[in-house]
C-alpha cells in the first residue's frame, strides 16, 4: 500500500469527489479532508464522506458508492491518481498560502478562467459535473464513535447467549477474535433482521471481490458464506487481510441495514467478541 501522505489523500479525494461536487464544494471538501481524513480505514472514509454528504446533499447511494471509491484510492499508487490539487486550493483561499487551512474557510466564487490560468498543468477533464441536490442521508455515527458512546442495548434488544464457541485453541487470537466478531454480529442479524440475511450475503460476497486480500483469504470468506451458519468462521489469514474483511462486512451491513442499524449490530458485536480471552491479547475494537 502507498504511503499516505497529505499530498495521497489531497489527490484521492480530489480523484473521487471531482465527478459529484462543482468546483467550489470540491474545494472545501478538500480543505476540509485535512482535519477529518486522518487514515484509511473504514471509520476514517465513513466519518470523512458523511460531513461531506450533509454538507452538499448528497444522497445514501451516492455516500456508499463513495465510501468503496475512496477507500481505494487511498490504496492507490501515486502514478493512479490525478496531480496534488494543493495549488488550487491555496489559489482559491490567499489565508491559507501563509501556513495551513483559515480557520473558518469556506470556498469563495471563482471564475474558471482563473484557475486554469494558475495552474495549466492540472488535467482539466477532471472536475466533473455537479450532482443534483437530494434529501441528505439519515447519518449514522462513524463506526469508532458508535462503539465508544453507543449505550448498552435494554436487556428486551439484547441477543440471547449463543450456542458454545467453537473450540479454537491453538489458532491466532487475531483469527479468533475475527471469528467471535462475526459469530457474534450474525447472530444479532438473524434475530433482529432476518429478512436482510440474503441481501447481506450478496453484499458481503460482492464487497470482497474489492478488498486487497489473497485468492485463498477470498474463497474462505466466500466458503464461510455459504456455511453461514454452521461455520467457525476461523479464517487462516493476517492481521491486515482480517482488518479488510471486517471493512467488507461493515459496508455490506450499511448497505442491507442501512447505517443505522450497522452501527448497533457491530457496536454489540464487538462488546461480546471482547469477553474472548484472546480479546485481552487482541482487541476487537483494532478491527474497527
Amino acid at each position: 500500500m502507498a504511503s499516505l501522505t497529505p499530498s495521497l489523500r489531497r489527490r484521492a479525494v480530489y480523484a473521487v469527489l471531482s465527478p459529484v461536487l462543482d468546483e467550489e464544494a470540491l474545494i472545501a471538501a478538500l480543505w476540509l479532508q485535512q482535519n477529518e481524513l486522518r487514515g484509511d480505514s473504514v471509520t476514517d472514509i465513513i466519518r470523512f464522506i458523511d460531513k461531506v454528504a450533509q454538507q452538499h446533499l448528497l444522497d445514501s447511494g451516492t455516500c456508499r458508492r463513495l465510501y468503496q471509491q475512496l477507500h481505494g484510492a487511498l490504496r492507490q499508487p501515486e502514478s493512479g491518481l490525478p496531480l496534488d490539487p494543493l495549488p488550487l486550493m491555496q489559489s482559491s483561499a490567499p489565508a491559507a498560502s501563509a501556513g495551513g487551512r483559515p480557520g473558518n474557510w469556506a470556498a469563495p466564487s471563482m471564475a474558471p478562467a482563473t484557475v486554469a490560468s494558475d495552474l495549466p498543468s492540472l488535467p482539466a477533464a477532471l472536475p466533473g459535473p455537479a450532482v443534483q441536490s437530494v434529501q441528505p442521508p439519515a447519518s449514522a455515527l462513524p463506526l469508532a464513535e458508535a462503539v465508544a458512546v453507543l449505550p448498552p442495548a435494554p436487556a428486551a434488544l439484547t441477543a440471547p447467549a449463543p450456542a458454545a464457541a467453537p473450540d479454537l485453541s491453538g489458532r491466532p487470537a487475531v483469527q479468533v477474535v475475527h471469528a467471535g466478531l462475526m459469530r457474534a454480529a450474525l447472530s444479532q442479524v438473524r434475530q433482529y433482521h432476518p429478512a436482510a440475511l440474503e441481501d447481506l450475503r450478496g453484499a458481503a460476497l460482492s464487497e470482497v471481490t474489492r478488498v486487497r486480500v489473497t485468492g485463498p483469504v477470498r474463497e474462505a470468506w466466500r466458503t464461510a458464506w455459504e456455511q453461514e451458519s454452521s461455520t467457525d468462521w476461523c479464517i487462516d489469514a493476517p492481521q491486515n487481510a482480517l482488518a479488510e474483511l471486517v471493512n467488507a462486512f461493515y459496508v455490506a451491513l450499511c448497505e442491507a441495514l442501512g447505517p443505522v442499524n450497522a452501527d448497533h449490530v457491530l457496536t454489540r458485536a464487538v462488546r461480546e467478541a471482547e469477553g474472548l480471552p484472546q480479546a485481552r491479547e487482541f482487541s476487537p475494537r483494532r478491527f474497527v
